[in-house]
């Protein structure tokens, strides 16, 4: 007991990996399980769909939010791939594409953590095998404890309305983290690609989220991006190529004149009635497109 207790100290002290963050993948898989039977529409990607996306507004547990903060488009796709043939009505596929996006990698981040998450809890593979061997050894002493009196909540269907709090100063490191990731070139918009392919064999629909920033967000990318060397528009050249590869179904909400600083909890993320109305939008969207494949 005292050396799984000094397992764990050092586990936090050395890799920063912790009880509270585990126990998000654990209530994100275990709900996934529990709802598999009513799931329609799966949502993918980062905080900004974690906390954007209110998947209780959907009717009858139709939708589930499977985002998780920082996850990268390489497990966005890692999950799909694992629950596509196990959620037996699964019809819409939406997954987040943000600035960052296309050279985001959580392995090579600040969050590179997260990677030993998605393995012991979802099974997913490392993408870079240099991982190390006390971690995935011991990470389980991590699991035991975040489970010590753990019980799903009743109804969960994975939207998470986590405050965060509005500083200038982390706002704009964010926004300079965003510009290199979006300029790394190494491009992950492929598992985009890879998705596509597998929900078309599936019969299954992808739609591509791009979410909405606030319109402090967008002032400061370009003004970061200037101060970089950075030529704002290159930032979605691996976007705008992939678009003309293949027929992306794209819902663009990134400079919609229909969210406020208001529905803002920071620059990016949405708070609970900017969630609300996003989701309603894309509710709406889905309707209208429902509507046409009748007409046809």
């Amino acid at each position: 007991m005292l050396l799984d207790k000094l397992v764990l100290k050092h586990l936090k002290k050395r890799y920063n990996l912790c009880s509270g963050e585990i126990l998000e993948y654990i209530k994100k898989r275990d709900g996934i399980e529990c709802n598999k039977n009513k799931i329609i529409n799966l949502f993918l990607g980062s905080s900004h769909t974690q906390m954007g996306i209110n998947s209780n507004a959907f009717e009858h547990n139709s939708a589930y939010n499977l985002a998780i903060s920082s996850q990268d488009l390489y497990n966005s796709y890692e999950l799909y791939k694992k629950y596509c043939k196990e959620i037996p009505n699964l019809k819409n596929i939406f997954i987040e594409y943000s600035v960052f996006s296309a050279g985001y990698e959580i392995e090579k981040s600040i969050n590179s953590r997260f990677a030993y998450y998605y393995n012991f809890v979802f099974g997913i593979q490392f993408k870079y095998p240099t991982k190390s061997n006390f971690v995935k050894s011991n990470i389980n002493l991590v699991y035991k404890k975040a489970m010590n009196g753990y019980k799903l909540p009743k109804g969960y269907n994975g939207y998470l309305d986590y405050v965060t709090y509005y500083d200038e100063n982390i706002a704009i490191r964010d926004v300079k983290a965003h510009i290199k990731h979006a300029t790394r070139n190494n491009k992950q918009e492929q598992y985009i690609k890879q998705t596509i392919e597998l929900a078309n064999s599936l019969g299954q629909n992808v739609y591509i989220i791009i979410p909405p920033h606030s319109p402090a967000y967008r002032k400061h990318i370009k003004e970061e991006a200037n101060k970089m060397g950075v030529s704002y528009e290159n930032l979605f050249v691996p976007f705008d190529n992939l678009k003309k590869e293949i027929n992306l179904k794209i819902l663009n909400y990134y400079d919609n004149k229909e969210f406020y600083d208001e529905d803002f909890y920071d620059w990016e993320h949405l708070n609970p009635s900017g969630a609300l109305k996003l989701t309603s939008f894309i509710k709406s969207k889905m309707a209208e497109i429902g509507s046409a494949v009748k007409r046809e």
